[in-house]
């Protein structure tokens, strides 16, 4: 079930609220979070502004899949929200289609193989990823990877969302749930605040 905890509170906006309310809403509990946030020193948590179209050329994405991708990315290029949990971050525009490293995975291999795109990352070495061909969103718990390609021996990639505008609605939950310190609301990366 992709909708749990926190997230039952977006059922039914996730197709009315657009990549920019979402952005506007985001900034809220961001700046929440810097008012409240306990630590000496608070991380500057942020959506990075968005960045002229030219530098989304996503080799790997096409379809709906690339226009749902370039929607978002109109109004931000990524995030950097490294005191959110356990750290959310996703990459730019221009970094989206074009591996950093060999250790960047473009393809997962399992039983059923398919092609990914990553799109960012969790502060615990987890990874987010579309899958090229549908659009869903994966979550890929660290693993071995090799020459780009991520071995999923024990089965555990989960589909977090089925389009990255549910993607983004689950992240602004986790955001939500974090600085309203929700119990038993269940994060992307499978974790759950007990405290």
């Amino acid at each position: 079930m992709l909708f749990r905890g926190c997230v039952q509170f977006y059922v039914g906006k996730v197709q009315e609220m657009s990549f920019l309310e979402w952005t506007v809403e985001a900034e809220i509990y961001l700046k929440r979070l810097k008012a409240e946030c306990p630590c000496e020193s608070p991380c500057d948590n942020v959506i990075l502004p968005a960045v002229p179209k030219d530098q989304m050329s996503w080799p790997t994405l096409s379809g709906v899949v690339r226009e749902m991708a370039c929607e978002f990315y109109d109004v931000c290029d990524g995030l950097y929200w490294p005191d959110v949990w356990n750290g959310y971050f996703l990459k730019r525009a221009s970094e989206i289609g074009t591996p950093n490293d060999r250790f960047d995975p473009t393809y997962v291999v399992t039983d059923s193989s398919f092609e990914i795109t990553t799109i960012g990352s969790t502060g615990g070495g987890g990874l987010f990823a579309l899958l090229n061909e549908s659009g869903r969103v994966a979550f890929l718990p660290n693993a071995r990877i090799e020459e780009n390609k991520y071995f999923d021996d024990d089965r555990q990639v989960r589909i977090v969302a089925g389009s990255l505008r549910e993607f983004a609605h689950l992240l602004l939950s986790d955001l939500r749930c974090y600085v309203e310190d929700t119990r038993g609301h269940q994060f992307l990366d499978g974790g759950e605040n007990t405290q």
